[in-house]
């Protein structure tokens, strides 16, 4: 069905292009030639012919004719001149034969006289030549009329010799008088070879009009169609496609044009009057043989098996040096070897068909197939038909033009159709391709989609055991070990994020990405990712940074797929960066938040910059091969942005200088209605408590809990759900207020923080908790919308014990804050039986030995003996307290105790100890956890400084952690 459609397309076109010929060629207003008795003994007699508006008759027949003489009418006034006549020659006709005995020279020069013979008075009538060799002029009645070449009228334009000429002249009589001088001094042969045409004004110059008319249209289109082939030839080489059979056919066009313009009206003639007529004429014969030339360099395309390698050589080669001769020698010359051009050119056309023609029945069908090869057959069965009428016409066979027009006409529809088919089939089979494509592109998404999701688990397997191989061992395995299972699992991840990216990318491709539009903090959201990224990094020396302002207003995006488009943006930036910066930056104008990712990487290469957003491409330069990736990030990341109603586009990238990437997002106006994740399951009763209002305090014995939620209905429902396990419960609404009460009011038992919240992320304040506590003193409840692994890593990473995801269900939730206040009281009774274990260390012998030495100064020095009993007694009381088996005590206790201790042993044992405190004054007021010091120090006495005869000293040292 769809071949008869195509068939039925190209036959259509083909059939309105040769009607549009056709009647642009036949039906073109023309004036009707009448039938009439010849010209007989110079006299043609037209009395009883009625000339109207729109009829001509030839004036065909006998002239008189004299030979080697230039007469004018002044000199037929003599009655002798006419004795001075060579005879009566037939017109058209050419010099040749013999005129009563007389022979007829080839070149020279001759007068023509012609006696008209009207039966209408006072009219004006016009007369037209159209070729006449080589030079003339022409008098009606006494009037010089026409004239070219050398024969000049005062105050007209010179024409070149050979062109066709139109007249007109008021005639008061019944006779008129035509006289014709013709010099001939180029051609191989002389005369009047086309008819001489006689009519009233109208008429003549209706006919004139005919042959501009007919002979521009067909210069127009020849000129159109090799535009139409070149346009398509140029189309084809932008698509890196090439196709020289299209820019031959345009070449030959062109030329077909110009040598065509050299007959009937000749407008090459009449258009460039300025230039010379052997320059014309040359112009129109290369062309001609260049036509021919190109013809013999298409036959080579078609291949050999087509046309024998020897025929299309030896035509290029001849026509090459027929062109060559033309241009060379001089115009007398090329008239005289024009009818061996004309043979030889007619006998290549002649040839095509017949060589084509036994390729056909070989089953040899070249580059065009078939079908096109017969097309081709016909096609130069009419260049044939052309070639012999224009050659008729030139040598006065044919005095019509029609002929040779129509065959040409003919010739080059064919041409145009031999490429609307060869299109057309082209078309044809890429549609069938197209359709096979589009049907193994489906079930190429279906593989990638299912083999995907089949990868996941079994990847993750991988990516789990290895990591759980590595933490396990690490301390068991060469550092080369160690390295490789860490390349495992980077390996592994990459893979991971190769197929979530093809898998969103078929998701796009079949439009089933669904967006979940809500109010998103873009700061907080951008600090999320470069949270997570910060381990991406492949140098240290590379610093990453979030320049956004604090006053950006929310967007009104999808969370998620905004992380997506920022991690992939930020993600390639420091991928790409060796050394440098690479900042995040944005404003907020008219209607939309614009964010700027700038590298100080490698940069992109400005043939890439608009490739980088298409699937599966990347920029291949030498300085990205090493990286890797399947270019589908940037892809899905614009997609996902124009979904969202924003754009991703490159703002500039130098090589070796960096890239700026712009994302841009619309701002929350307010109207449409979000879809943010509801904190709780559905189903779940938790709303009872009125939003907006600050949520009251629940006071408790068991422990206690710091909520921290920017959203007042979140704070309600997780006071709601936690207000049975009689804990004492406080809430805030931002990260900055939460610190400041876990410096202020302390001893908070668990902390619940939501990780998306304004000014300052819930990873940020994990971050500053974790700097003063630990995982077991005060553990952290991450709340969060997203559950991807890169958000738990990044999490864990930065302190949390654990993380619920919202919706929260009620019970899971009451069920992990049991488990961690488990865990903070399983810490306590720990350290509680640790303190005991230390208290009990304080052996006997020690009080014995102290006492002992008390009681010696006694007799020797009661005051350094009074202020050892008070050191001891301090001693015991703060190793006994029993505030120190519950709590954290300050530094400055801590350091008492030791103290305390300290100078006991120094008393004890003189010069064998000393003891060097080195501790900054500002960290005094720290807390620790009780007896960490001083059982430290007295080790360090006992086993290290008195184990040595000589003793030796003990520093203690207490500094500030550097940060990094």
């Amino acid at each position: 069905m769809k071949d008869i459609t195509y068939r039925r397309i190209t036959a259509t076109v083909f059939g309105t292009l040769m009607v549009f010929a056709m009647l642009a060629f036949i039906l073109y207003e023309r004036p009707a030639v009448i039938k009439t008795k010849t010209a007989v003994g110079g006299v043609l007699d037209l009395t009883g012919v009625r000339l109207s508006e729109n009829k001509v008759v030839m004036l065909n027949g006998e002239w008189e004719f004299y030979q080697d003489k230039l007469l004018s009418p002044e000199d037929f006034k003599n009655p002798s001149v006419k004795e001075k006549m060579t005879g009566y020659i037939s017109v058209p006709g050419k010099w040749s034969g013999e005129i009563n005995g007389t022979e007829l020279s080839a070149r020279g020069q001759a007068t023509y006289r012609l006696t008209i013979q009207l039966g209408r008075q006072n009219a004006i009538y016009g007369i037209k030549t159209e070729n006449i060799r080589y030079q003339s002029t022409l008098f009606l009645n006494d009037t010089q009329l026409l004239a070219n070449g050398r024969f000049a009228i005062p105050d007209k334009e010179r024409l070149p010799a050979g062109t066709p000429e139109t007249g007109y002249i008021t005639v008061n009589g019944n006779t008129l008088t035509i006289v014709m001088q013709v010099v001939n001094d180029v051609h191989n042969t002389g005369g009047v070879y086309q008819p001489v045409y006689f009519g009233n004004q109208y008429a003549i110059t209706t006919l004139h009009a005919a042959g501009i008319n007919r002979d521009t249209l067909i210069v127009v289109t020849l000129f159109v169609v090799a535009l139409m082939h070149f346009m398509v030839y140029m189309a084809m080489r932008m698509k890196k496609r090439n196709e020289p059979i299209l820019l031959l056919f345009a070449i030959n066009f062109v030329l077909f044009a110009v040598s065509n313009s050299i007959y009937g009206e000749k407008l090459l003639l009449q258009t460039f009057s300025f230039l010379s007529f052997d320059l014309l004429y040359k112009v129109s014969m290369v062309s001609t043989y260049g036509s021919l030339l190109v013809d013999a360099l298409f036959l080579m395309l078609l291949g050999k098996n087509v046309v024998p390698k020897r025929f299309a050589n030896g035509a290029v080669i001849i026509f090459g040096l027929f062109i060559t001769v033309i241009l060379i020698a001089p115009l007398k010359v090329n008239t005289l070897l024009q009818s061996y051009y004309a043979v030889f050119g007619e006998g290549f056309l002649f040839m095509i068909p017949l060589l084509l023609g036994r390729a056909i029945h070989k089953k040899q069908y070249g580059v065009l197939g078939k079908r096109s090869l017969r097309i081709l057959i016909i096609t130069f069965v009419f260049g044939s038909c052309y070639g012999i009428g224009i050659s008729l016409y030139t040598f006065t066979m044919l005095t019509a033009y029609k002929f040779a027009v129509l065959s040409g006409a003919v010739y080059v529809l064919l041409l145009a159709f031999l490429l609307s088919d060869k299109f057309s089939q082209a078309f044809h089979d890429n549609e069938h391709l197209t359709e096979r494509l589009l049907a193994m592109d489906t079930l190429k998404d279906e593989f990638l989609a299912n083999t995907s999701h089949e990868l996941k688990t079994p990847l993750n397997g991988i990516i789990n055991i290895t990591q759980s191989l590595h933490e396990k061992i690490s301390d068991q395995i060469s550092e080369n070990q160690r390295q490789q299972l860490e390349l495992l699992v980077i390996v592994g991840k990459r893979l991971s994020a190769l197929i979530d990216d093809i898998l969103d990318f078929e998701k796009l491709k079949r439009k089933e990405i669904k967006l979940d539009k809500a109010i998103v903090e873009v700061k907080t959201n951008v600090s999320l990712v470069l949270e997570m990224l910060k381990y991406s990094k492949r140098s240290d020396q590379v610093t990453v940074e979030n320049c956004l302002p604090d006053t950006l207003p929310p967007a009104y995006a999808d969370q998620n797929r905004l992380k997506q488009i920022m991690y992939n943006i930020v993600g390639n930036a420091i991928k790409f960066t060796h050394t440098g910066n690479v900042t995040v930056d944005g404003y907020a104008e008219k209607g939309s938040i614009t964010i700027r990712v700038t590298d100080t990487g490698i940069g992109i290469p400005q043939e890439k910059q608009e490739e980088i957003f298409e699937p599966f491409v990347q920029a291949q330069s030498a300085a990205h091969s090493s990286y890797g990736g399947t270019g589908l990030g940037l892809s899905v990341s614009r997609q996902l942005a124009v979904l969202m109603g924003g754009t991703l586009t490159l703002e500039y990238s130098v090589e070796g200088k960096g890239s700026c990437f712009v994302f841009t997002v619309p701002i929350y106006d307010g109207k449409e209605k979000t879809a943010s994740v509801p904190l709780v399951s559905d189903g779940e009763e938790w709303y009872h408590a009125a939003p907006g209002n600050n949520p009251s305090i629940i006071k408790g014995q068991e422990a206690k809990i710091l909520v921290v939620d920017d959203e007042p209905l979140n704070q309600n429902i997780l006071l709601n759900i936690l207000e049975e396990e009689n804990c004492d419960i406080l809430t805030v609404s931002d990260g900055k207020t939460a610190l400041r009460m876990i410096e202020t009011e302390g001893s908070f038992d668990l902390v619940l923080l939501d990780i998306m919240m304004p000014e300052m992320s819930g990873f940020e304040v994990c971050r500053e908790i974790r700097k003063q506590y630990s995982l077991l003193e005060l553990p952290v409840l991450f709340i969060t919308a997203r559950n991807m692994k890169s958000d738990f890593k990044a999490g864990f990473d930065v302190g949390a014990n654990d993380f619920i995801t919202k919706p929260i269900d009620a019970g899971e939730l009451r069920a992990r804050v049991r488990t961690l206040l488990l865990l903070k009281k399983s810490l306590a009774t720990a350290i509680n039986s640790e303190m005991a274990f230390l208290q009990a260390q304080i052996k006997p012998h020690f009080l014995y030995n102290t006492l002992n030495t008390i009681m010696n100064l006694c007799y020797k020095d009661g005051e350094t003996a009074g202020r050892l009993l008070g050191r001891l007694s301090e001693y015991l009381q703060k190793s006994f307290d029993i505030e120190n088996t519950t709590d954290k005590v300050t530094l400055e206790r801590e350091l008492e105790l030791t103290k305390a201790y300290t100078e006991i042993e120094q008393a004890r044992f003189g010069n064998r100890l000393y003891v060097v405190y080195d501790v900054y004054q500002s960290l005094m007021y720290k807390t620790i956890l009780p007896l960490t010091i001083q059982p430290i120090v007295e080790n360090a006495i006992r086993h290290g400084v008195l184990a040595k005869e000589e003793g030796g000293t003990v520093q203690i040292s207490v500094y500030p952690k550097e940060e990094g």
